[in-house]
């Protein structure tokens, strides 16, 4: 978890809606080993607030109402 909050990246601001296709898993961190805040069922829409390019592309979302956001890998 310390390593997770130490990693840097950047957000690229975007805004619009997020729809799950199918299930998946939020993370806390733009990381496949980041702990799952949700598991998200298919056809969920969420606010986009960004986006993330770190090995892979991850959308970032705003998950909850108090503006937590979490992260969801793009296929």
């Amino acid at each position: 978890m310390a390593r997770l909050a130490l990693l840097d990246f950047r957000v690229k601001s975007q805004g619009g809606n997020w729809d799950s296709g199918r299930p998946v898993q939020v993370r806390s961190f733009p990381d496949p080993e980041a702990p799952v805040l949700e598991t998200l069922r298919a056809g969920e829409r969420y606010r986009r607030s960004g986006v993330v390019e770190l090995g892979r592309t991850w959308d970032q979302i705003v998950l909850y109402t108090d503006g937590t956001v979490g992260y969801v890998p793009r296929d």
